[in-house]
């Protein structure tokens, strides 16, 4: 899922307007797009070079993998969001990773086309986070990305995956007006595990449709996630600081 709209900056300046208006949709259909990761593993790029002249490159980790929160990719300015996770000890939290990017496509490798220093971001609640880097793809097709930082025992990790880039984003881009949706509410269920996936869920989220909200005239925040469900556990902490 593209990080395109603006975030929450003040949590209880909406608390203290009604919320500010929040709407929360739980769209089970979300996991299969932004939490499995499994098929952008495959294939992927070859690790960059290190500066060293002469070096062999960086031997690919077997156990650290790239789980990525954004998969809505296309030509132009992205923001890019993933995490690392040791299949052995668990997240890899707080890292200085630098994360590059290859063209892949016909039948060739790229690069590396950009490099950036990627930047940590904790959840205000909990000791999780996630790690995001910018970069702004200039054609539409295969490419990689490879991250590298060195581990709490000083060696040098590696890592690679596979993403595809598209000609448009199917995600509304900053600035553009989000699709009138009507979500479903509170009010149309008995039970709100009807609803969402969300063991804890808030009514006040569901009281107001995204078509409705838009028309409200003040700031509004739409949460797609599937707290029970999402394989990256980002949904469920991001949930949280909505509600």
């Amino acid at each position: 899922m593209r990080a395109r709209l603006p975030m929450m900056q003040d949590r209880r300046k909406a608390t203290t307007s009604h919320l500010g208006f929040l709407v929360g949709t739980i769209v089970l259909l979300i996991s299969m797009a932004a939490c499995d990761t499994e098929a952008f593993i495959e294939n992927a790029p070859t690790p960059p070079k290190p500066a060293t002249a002469g070096a062999e490159a960086p031997a690919e980790s077997t156990t650290v993998r790239i789980t990525l929160a954004t998969t809505d990719l296309a030509v132009g300015p992205n923001r890019l969001a993933f995490g690392l996770v040791d299949v052995e000890s668990g997240p890899v939290r707080e890292a200085d990773v630098l994360i590059s990017t290859f063209y892949l496509g016909d039948g060739r490798q790229e690069g590396p086309i950009q490099t950036a220093r990627s930047v940590w971001r904790s959840w205000p609640i909990g000791q999780a986070g996630i790690y995001t880097a910018n970069f702004d793809f200039d054609r539409a097709g295969p490419w990689g990305v490879v991250t590298n930082y060195v581990d709490h025992l000083g060696s040098n990790v590696t890592v690679s995956a596979r993403v595809d880039v598209k000609p448009k984003s199917v995600t509304p881009a900053i600035g553009e007006r989000p699709p009138a949706s009507n979500t479903k509410l509170a009010k149309d269920f008995e039970n709100l595990n009807e609803l969402t996936s969300d063991p804890e869920p808030d009514e006040e989220l569901y009281a107001l449709t995204v078509a409705d909200g838009l028309d409200v005239g003040k700031p509004l925040v739409v949460a797609f996630s599937t707290p029970a469900f999402c394989r990256t556990a980002t949904c469920g902490p991001q949930l949280d600081v909505v509600k």
